[in-house]
């Protein structure tokens, strides 16, 4: 019994000697694996390796401002001088009795004619109307022919709001032409119508009439 335990502690250690060498054997396989991997990657070509950047576009700074900035507004084209409308001429005023002291006056020939003869009466018509309220005193009115000779119509009276107040008088022309008469108005005192103070007023625009 005891020459069969050598024989198999004996083959026991073969095989112990045997594993380590089996073992050496594998890893040299491994390593020469790994050498032919890495010799075949180094002598792959660089052109094979391709990276692929982003692609850029250049701006330009002109360009940006270009696209920014409002466009130009063409100018007007001028219109040559027969192209351009006619002005049309302006209306004709009437002119009208203008308010003197909130006071409006009209002159009027009675007789509704403007020739007379050397000497004969001119009827005249007055009528006056406070257009500003209160009461208007009148110290003196009266009418002025161009030759200068004031004629008193009234005096020492008043008009009242929206209460017109007429008069009537004639007066008579000694030398032929043409002649001017305006109405003439003192809204002061009698006294002070004759004095320095009187605030007198002539109505425009008159009456125009023939002597022949």
């Amino acid at each position: 019994m005891k020459p069969q335990k050598r024989l198999i502690s004996s083959i026991n250690y073969q095989g112990a000697i045997q594993r380590p060498r089996h073992s050496w054997i594998m890893l040299n396989i491994i390593l020469i694996m790994l050498m032919l991997a890495c010799s075949s990657l180094s002598s792959r070509p660089p052109s094979e390796v391709v990276i692929r950047l982003p692609t850029l576009t250049p701006t330009v700074e002109g360009q940006n401002l270009r696209s920014t900035l409002p466009a130009p507004t063409p100018e007007p084209v001028s219109s040559s001088p027969s192209d351009l409308p006619t002005p049309s001429a302006p209306p004709v005023v009437e002119p009208t009795p203008g308010a003197q002291n909130g006071v409006i006056a009209k002159l009027a020939l009675r007789d509704n004619k403007s020739v007379y003869a050397v000497g004969e009466k001119v009827f005249v018509k007055v009528e006056a109307t406070n257009i500003e309220g209160g009461v208007k005193p009148i110290g003196i009115l009266g009418l002025i022919p161009d030759s200068g000779d004031f004629q008193t119509i009234g005096d020492n009276s008043q008009i009242e709001a929206g209460k017109p107040v007429t008069y009537e008088d004639d007066l008579v022309f000694s030398t032929p032409g043409q002649h001017k008469l305006w109405l003439s108005i003192c809204f002061s005192s009698k006294a002070e119508c004759q004095g320095a103070n009187g605030d007198w007023v002539r109505f425009e625009p008159g009456l125009d009439l023939i002597v022949q």
